[in-house]
């Protein structure tokens, strides 16, 4: 019912929605936060549709025989545990992906290491970029690794 919507949304490139932030939300955080959670949602979007997809229904039926009673207690014992490793997946991935927009996003006027970047490449400050890239690339390291070590606690079934 919604893949209409889905075909037609998908394409667009968050950077491109740039124009519709600043109208709606104006040049200030609210804007950038808008053109990030863009960013990511379609990643997410498609890998939680993806994993839910490729429950087995071998899986959801040996939750039937087992005696899952109705389609909100599969999904809950059944449906989620099996899809969790895919959505992770994918919030690992729109988490990447965001780090990358937020610089994007900070171009545009917010301040921020992106505007900062921007104003220093302008000035053919090359060393400030690169302490900026490096920077950021140290930041999303620590995310990453956080990220990692609860999607292990809260795959720790899987082990």
């Amino acid at each position: 019912m919604t893949a209409p919507l889905v075909r037609t949304l998908r394409p667009v490139p968050p950077l491109a929605l740039i124009g519709f932030a600043i109208a709606w939300f104006g040049i200030n955080d609210a804007g950038a936060a808008f053109i990030i959670a863009v960013g990511a949602f379609w990643i997410n979007f498609y890998a939680a549709y993806g994993a839910v997809e490729g429950v087995s229904e071998d899986l959801l039926d040996v939750g039937w025989t087992l005696g899952v009673s109705g389609d909100l207690d599969m999904v809950r014992s059944v449906v989620l545990p099996a899809a969790l490793p895919g959505i992770t997946t994918g919030i690992r991935t729109g988490l990447g992906r965001c780090w990358m927009l937020v610089v994007a996003a900070e171009i545009f006027g917010v301040p921020g290491v992106g505007r900062e970047i921007l104003r220093a490449s302008n000035n053919l400050l090359v060393d400030k970029v690169i302490a900026y890239i490096l920077v950021l690339s140290l930041m999303y390291l620590l995310v990453d690794v956080a990220f990692r070590a609860v999607q292990r606690r809260v795959l720790i079934w899987q082990a």
